[in-house]
C-alpha cells in the first residue's frame, strides 16, 4: 500500500482552518493508525489541537465498487454528526485528489480501554449514550450501523462515548470468501492488532442473520452486537471465541452463549438479562426497538447507581441529509427565508450555514451538479454585487463560480464570479479560482495576469503559483514556466506540484518532436516519470492517469497506453471534462471507436457543452465511421453531426484548433464531388495562412494535390511540410511517391532511403522508452 503522509509533514488544508478561522492552513502529521478500509492520520494546528484524518486504503482506490461506498459512507458520517453521540466529522478535503475526512480527535481512544473497568456507572452510562446515539440515527434516517465493536466506539476526553466508522470497516459478507481458508488464528483476543484480526473483531460481533447473508436486516442486527459488547464487558471476553473465523460464525448461528452467572454467582453489572435478550438468536426475540432497550438499561441503572443521568441528544448543528436537496425543499415550502415576486430569496445565513458545508462536502465528493444547486439557490446578483465584501457573499460566489467551471460552464462562472470583483479585498481563492475559469476557456494570458496579480497580494499561494505555471507553460514561455515550478515545490510537495512540473517537459517535448525528436523523447521520459511519481502517490489521479497514457501512446507502447485509459474510464466521482475528453482521445488514437463513442456519448450527459468531448466525438465519427466507409450502392458515407460540428466550429475563433479545420476538409474531400474537394482544398489553404507553424495543412495540400495530379503544387506543399517537421518520417514516404509520379526516380529513391533512415533512427528511441 501506498504511505500517504509520513510523521511531521505538512498538510495543505484550508476547508479545515477557514472553518476554525485559524490563521495557518498549514497541519502537522504527527501519528498514523490503520483500519481495515482507512487509514487514520492524528494531525496537529497551529495551536496545538489535534485532529484525526482519514482516507481510504490505496490499494481500494482503484476498486470502482469500494469508491462508490466510501463516498456514500462519507456523504453518511457528515450527515450523522449532528448528532453529539456520533463522532464528529469536521469536514471533507482532497489532498492529492483523494478525498479524505477531518474528524475530532478522541483523546483516549476506543472503547477496548474500558473494558477491564469495574465502574457500574461507566458501564451504564457509555451504553446509554451509544443507544441513544444509533436511536437518533435511525429514527431520523433509518440507517444502521452493521459493524458495531468496541474499536469503533470512540472516547473523548471524559470517557464520553461516540459512535464511529459508518461503514468504513469491511461488512461480513464482503470479507467471508476471502478468509475461509485462511491459517488458523491461535489466539483471537490478541488477532483484534492485526489486519487479519479486524476483521475478525468484525465476526466476533456480528449477528447470525448478518453472518448468513440475509438482505433484510435492520436495527435489531445492532442490538445483537451491543449484546455481544456487554457480554464482553461483563465477562472478560466476547460471547464466542474459537480458534477460526467459521467457528465464530457457526457459533453465532446455532450456539447459545454461556450464561454470564450461575446460581450462586453474580455479576458486576446486573445486567445478564438485558444482555441474553439482545443476543436470541432470532431478531424478533430479542427487543424490538431501541426505546425497549434504553427502559430495561436505564430501569436496571437506577437500581444499581446512584449518580445515572439518562443521556439527552444535543444537535451540533441543523440535521443536514448530505446530497439529498433539502435546501431547495426548505426555501420551496418557505421553511427558510423569504421568497420574493421574482423568486428570489432572503435569508438568514445561520440558516444556511449547514447547507453551505453541505455543499463543500459535495464538491469534495465531485457531485458538482448538487453542488451547484444549492449556491443556485443562495446566489443573488443584486445583493452580491451591492456587499462584494461580505464574507458569505465571497464564499458563496467563488464557490458557485468554481462548481459552474467544473461542470465545463466556464463562461456562466466568470460572470458569477464578476459579482465581486469590486471588493476592496479579494481571497485568494478569488484569484485561484478566476485564473481557472480562463484555464478551462483556454485563455492562458489572462490566467497569467490573473495569477500575478493574486501572487502581488499572496505571494506564498501555491495554487495560484500552480495556475501561473500552467499559464506559462501553454504559452510556450518554458524557462519561467520551470522556475515557477520549482518555486511551487518549495512550498508542497504535492501531485498537483508534480504534474505542473511534468506538464512543462512534455509541453516542451510537444513543441521539440518535429524539428529534434531525440530531445523530445528525453523530455517525455522526464515528464513520465514525473507523471508515474504521482500515481505512487495516488494510482486513481486521473491527470496524471490519461498523461501517462498519452506519453505511452506516444511512445508507441500502444497495449500499455490503452491499459491505463482503461484505468481512467472507470473513473466518475470528481472527473473533469477534460480528464474525459484525454481518456476518450486516446480511444481515438487506438482506434478503439466503438467504445470510445459509448465514452463520449456517457460523459457527454454530465457535461453536454463541453466543447472538447463534442471535438472528439466528431473525429471518432470521422476516422471511424466515415472516411473509407461507403453505403451498399458504393457511396461514400457522410455522417451529419460530425460535418455540423466542425462546420459551426471553425467559425468560433475563440474555441475553433487547427485539427478542425483538417477533420472537415478531410470529410469534403471524402465527398468526392468537385465542389465539395474545392471547399476542402480552400480550409486547407486558410488554415496554412492562419496556422503558418503547423505541418498537417501542408501534408494535406500536398496529399491532396497528388492525389488529384497536380504534382508541382503536390511538392511545393511537401517541400514546405518537410522543412516544418523534418522528423515526420511520413513526409518523405509522400515525397517518393510525388517524385515518382514525375518521373524523378533518383529524387524518390533519396527520399525513400531518408524515410528509412529516420525511421530506424526513431525506433531505437523508441526501443530506448519500453523498460520505463
Amino acid at each position: 500500500m501506498v504511505e500517504y503522509f509520513y510523521p511531521d509533514q505538512q498538510l495543505h488544508l484550508p476547508e479545515l482552518s477557514e472553518r476554525f478561522g485559524l490563521y495557518s492552513d498549514r497541519f502537522i502529521v504527527r501519528l498514523k493508525f490503520e483500519g481495515g478500509m482507512g487509514t487514520c492520520y492524528k494531525i496537529e494546528d497551529e495551536n496545538g489541537k489535534h485532529y484525526a484524518l482519514k482516507v481510504i486504503h490505496s490499494d481500494l482506490i482503484l476498486n470502482e465498487l469500494s469508491m462508490l461506498r466510501y463516498y456514500e459512507e462519507l456523504k453518511l458520517w457528515l450527515t450523522f454528526s449532528a448528532c453529539d453521540a456520533v463522532a464528529e466529522a469536521l469536514s471533507l478535503t482532497r489532498i492529492n485528489g483523494i478525498p479524505c475526512v477531518v474528524s475530532a480527535w478522541m483523546e483516549h481512544g476506543d472503547m477496548t480501554s474500558l473494558l477491564q473497568s469495574k465502574d457500574k456507572s461507566l458501564f451504564y452510562r457509555t451504553f446509554d449514550r451509544i443507544i441513544t446515539g444509533l436511536k437518533w440515527v435511525n429514527d431520523r434516517y433509518h440507517v444502521i450501523h452493521r459493524d458495531l465493536k468496541p474499536g469503533n466506539i470512540l472516547l473523548d476526553s471524559e470517557n464520553r462515548a461516540s459512535v464511529a466508522d459508518w461503514g468504513l470497516a469491511k461488512l461480513v459478507s464482503d470479507g467471508m470468501s476471502t478468509v475461509r481458508n485462511s491459517a488458523t488464528i491461535k489466539n483471537a483476543k490478541a488477532s483484534h492488532l492485526t489486519q487479519e484480526g479486524s476483521f475478525l473483531g468484525t465476526i466476533i460481533y456480528a449477528s447470525p442473520e448478518q453472518i448468513m447473508g440475509r438482505t433484510d436486516i435492520d436495527h435489531r442486527s445492532d442490538i445483537y452486537s451491543l449484546g455481544c459488547m456487554m457480554y464482553e464487558w461483563e465477562t472478560g471476553r466476547p460471547p464466542f471465541v474459537a480458534n477460526t473465523i467459521e467457528e465464530i460464525a457457526t457459533a453465532h448461528v446455532n450456539t447459545k452463549p454461556r450464561k454470564i452467572c450461575g446460581f450462586l454467582s453474580s455479576t458486576n453489572f446486573k445486567a445478564e438479562s438485558i444482555i441474553m435478550k439482545c443476543l436470541e438468536k432470532d431478531p424478533a426475540d430479542r427487543y424490538q426497538t431501541y426505546d425497549e432497550m434504553l427502559a430495561a438499561l436505564r430501569t436496571c441503572a437506577q437500581k444499581i447507581t446512584s449518580n445515572f443521568t439518562p443521556h439527552v441528544i444535543k444537535e451540533r448543528s441543523i440535521p443536514v441529509n448530505i446530497g439529498h436537496d433539502e435546501l431547495i425543499f426548505r426555501i420551496k415550502s418557505e421553511n427558510i427565508g423569504v421568497v420574493g415576486s421574482q423568486n428570489l430569496s432572503s435569508v438568514d445565513f445561520d440558516e444556511v450555514e449547514p447547507y453551505l458545508k453541505e455543499a463543500l462536502s459535495l464538491k469534495t465528493l465531485g457531485e458538482y451538479s448538487k453542488c451547484a444547486a444549492i449556491y443556485s439557490r443562495l446566489f443573488f446578483n443584486e445583493m452580491i454585487s451591492k456587499f462584494p465584501d461580505l464574507y458569505y457573499n465571497q464564499h458563496i460566489a467563488i464557490n458557485y463560480a468554481n462548481c459552474l467551471n467544473l461542470l465545463g460552464k466556464p463562461q456562466e462562472a466568470l460572470e458569477v464570479i464578476s459579482t465581486i470583483s469590486d471588493a476592496r479585498v479579494k481571497p485568494a481563492t478569488y484569484y485561484v479560482n478566476l485564473s481557472n475559469i480562463y484555464i478551462s476557456s483556454l485563455e492562458f494570458q489572462k490566467c497569467y495576469e490573473t495569477a500575478r496579480e493574486g501572487l502581488n497580494k499572496y505571494p506564498h499561494d501555491k495554487d495560484l503559483l500552480g495556475n501561473q505555471t500552467i499559464a506559462l507553460t501553454e504559452l510556450g514561455r518554458f524557462d519561467e514556466a520551470i522556475r515557477s515550478a520549482n518555486e511551487r515545490l518549495k512550498y508542497d510537495h504535492d501531485i498537483p506540484a508534480i504534474c505542473e512540473a511534468a506538464h512543462i517537459q512534455y509541453k516542451q517535448a510537444e513543441s521539440l518532436k518535429n524539428t529534434e525528436f531525440p530531445k523530445a523523447v528525453d523530455l517525455y521520459k522526464k515528464a513520465l516519470r514525473l507523471f508515474k511519481s504521482a500515481l505512487e502517490i495516488n494510482p486513481a489521479y486521473a491527470d496524471a492517469l490519461y498523461n501517462v497514457a498519452l506519453i505511452l501512446f506516444k511512445m508507441k507502447r500502444y497495449t500499455d497506453a490503452m491499459n491505463f485509459g482503461s484505468k481512467i474510464s472507470n473513473i466518475e466521482h470528481g472527473t473533469s471534462a477534460v480528464n474525459a475528453f484525454y481518456a476518450a482521445r486516446n480511444m481515438l488514437w487506438v482506434s478503439a471507436f466503438e467504445s470510445g463513442l459509448k465514452f463520449c456519448d456517457n460523459w457527454l450527459k454530465t457535461y453536454p457543452d463541453s466543447i472538447m468531448l463534442q471535438r472528439v466525438r466528431a473525429e471518432i465519427l470521422v476516422d471511424g465511421y466515415v472516411i473509407d466507409n461507403y453505403t451498399k450502392d458504393g457511396l461514400p458515407i457522410v455522417e451529419r453531426s460530425s460535418l455540423v460540428f466542425f462546420s459551426k466550429i471553425i467559425k468560433d475563433e475563440k474555441h475553433r484548433i487547427p485539427t478542425d479545420l483538417i477533420f472537415l476538409a478531410k470529410i469534403h474531400c471524402w465527398m468526392n464531388e468537385d465542389a465539395h474537394i474545392d471547399y476542402g482544398i480552400r480550409l486547407l489553404e486558410w488554415g496554412e495562412r492562419n496556422y503558418p507553424y503547423n505541418w498537417k495543412f501542408n501534408f494535406y495540400l500536398a496529399a491532396f494535390a497528388h492525389k488529384y495530379g497536380d504534382y508541382e503544387e503536390a511538392l511545393s506543399q511537401a517541400l514546405k511540410c518537410k522543412s516544418k517537421a523534418p522528423w515526420r518520417e511520413s513526409i518523405y514516404s509522400l515525397l517518393a511517391k510525388i517524385y515518382s509520379a514525375k518521373g524523378d526516380e533518383a529524387a524518390a529513391l533519396r527520399m525513400r532511403s531518408e524515410y528509412a533512415r529516420i525511421k530506424k533512427e526513431k525506433d531505437a528511441l523508441y526501443e530506448s522508452c519500453k523498460n520505463l
